[in-house]
């Protein structure tokens, strides 16, 4: 089921599809439906596009229906020890709409994603990710797909796979 993307522009803010986007009804589920949408209080997508070098994507199925979303953006995390720095590239967010959860979507949106942070792996070998610890789903699909836990920080797990 290969997925089509557009590379996400501000504009795009203002579609029905994204407006309308909703992932679940968890706390953890509304703080990802709510970045895409660019909501001006918080972090949001237009404050990651426009302050650090975030490259956000739609993904659309066979029916051309808005399935979810990825981005990317580089960032350093104090990793291995708490006193070093490391430059990564890091999933901000990632996002599937609720009516296509376990259908494979994130693992696909996921693939994707690494296969554009491989890209600059000689700069930024490590892909970092946080989801919310009481996101099960989400911490088994990553921890499948390679990616170990790092540490807590601001109540969210951080993981990382090493490109």
């Amino acid at each position: 089921m290969p997925l089509g993307q557009d590379q996400f522009t501000l504009d795009m803010i203002e579609l029905d599809a994204v407006q309308q986007f909703v992932c679940g009804t968890d706390e953890c589920h509304l703080q990802v439906s709510e970045w895409i949408k660019g909501r001006p209080e918080g972090d949001s997508v237009r404050e990651a596009i426009e302050q650090r070098n975030t490259k956000v994507w739609l993904y659309f199925n066979e029916e051309e229906n808005f399935v979810g979303y990825g981005s990317l953006g580089p960032t350093t995390w104090k990793y291995p020890g708490p006193r070093d720095k490391q430059l990564l590239t890091c999933i901000p967010m990632l996002g599937v709409h609720s009516g296509y959860h376990r259908r494979g979507y994130g693992r696909e949106i996921l693939r994707d994603l690494r296969s554009k942070a491989e890209v600059a792996k000689q700069e930024r070998p490590i892909l970092g990710l946080c989801v919310h610890p009481e996101n099960l789903a989400a911490i088994q699909l990553y921890t499948s797909e390679g990616f170990a836990f790092q540490d807590r920080r601001n109540g969210m797990n951080r993981m990382i796979l090493r490109l």
